[in-house]
């Protein structure tokens, strides 16, 4: 009777899992892609696709600012680039916080993540994968996610040119101007972090790691029978 089951259940296992030996299948729950879970917890499809998503969505809220006015004033004096740089990092960590939770999102989904845990990975690994992103964009003169600090700082350079005398005042403008745009590239990169990571997470099936070992003993009962 037992060689009977045993013959029955190597019939029941697709030959990809006849490898895996019954330990592995209830210490390693399977994911959406292609390795197993104990193999890889981050399907890089999944997290290219999430980054570029959020850099898309990031350049469609980018274009959405400045057609609503965010950023477009004229800036000849560095008093009125302090202005546009307070209303242009309002609405850049806005866009960065929307763009990196539907970008964390669609990482998550694109996965099939079960674990709660594996969607907060991937939602992680796409800020971060984002940020770098933005900094090669900003490279090729494309404003990337929070990139208006660079965009302030080349700003400035222009306004204030090498060999010309500054006022006080325009010195401190400009220290508050370059302290303002630290400031909001800070606040953007962890409020995008923690929208990314929500994103990831809310794409995940969010289930249990015991919840997703029963089923997948489940699943294989079930084959065996």
């Amino acid at each position: 009777m037992m060689a009977e089951e045993r013959m029955r259940e190597t019939r029941a296992v697709p030959e990809g899992e006849k490898r895996m030996t019954t330990e592995h299948m209830a210490e390693a729950p399977m994911r959406g892609g292609m390795f197993p879970a104990w193999r890889s917890r981050i399907s890089w499809g999944a997290i290219l696709a999430g980054v570029f998503v959020a850099i898309a969505a990031q350049l469609v809220l980018t274009a959405l600012g400045a057609l609503i006015g965010f950023g477009t004033v004229a800036v000849t004096t560095v008093a009125d680039l302090a202005t546009v740089t307070t209303s242009v990092g309002i609405w850049t960590a806005i866009s960065a916080i929307i763009s990196l939770f539907i970008g964390g999102w669609v990482a998550s989904r694109v996965s099939d993540s079960m674990l709660s845990s594996t969607g907060i990975w991937h939602g992680l690994v796409v800020w971060a994968f984002a940020l770098v992103g933005s900094i090669v964009l900003g490279v090729f003169g494309v404003s990337g996610l929070l990139g208006f600090a660079a965009n302030a700082a080349t700003a400035l350079r222009n306004l204030v040119p090498t060999g010309v005398a500054v006022s006080p005042e325009d010195l401190r403008t400009a220290a508050t101007v370059a302290t303002s745009s630290a400031g909001w590239f800070l606040l953007g990169s962890l409020l995008g972090l923690a929208a990314s990571v929500l994103g990831g997470w809310l794409g995940s099936a969010r289930m249990s790691r015991a919840e997703v070992m029963r089923r997948e003993e489940e699943m294989r009962m079930r084959k065996a029978a």
